[in-house]
């Protein structure tokens, strides 16, 4: 269910494994309905892309950051 803004109720923050094209399309989508994506890819050249795109609001360095 989505509150009135549009957002996921009761999610304020996701952690995204992966951020090539299924991470980054869904990405998109929780960032669109108002939701903090942290991003974190192997590749950094990957993650920095989905930031630049607007998929992740924040990449980690590495999956214990």
């Amino acid at each position: 269910m989505s509150d009135p803004n549009g957002r996921i109720a009761g999610i304020e923050r996701v952690a995204l494994i992966g951020t090539g094209l299924i991470g980054g399309s869904v990405g998109l989508w929780l960032v669109e309905h108002g939701i903090e994506v942290v991003g974190q890819d192997h590749l950094t050249e990957r993650a920095q892309r989905a930031l630049d795109v607007g998929a992740v609001t924040s990449v980690a360095p590495t999956l214990e950051a």
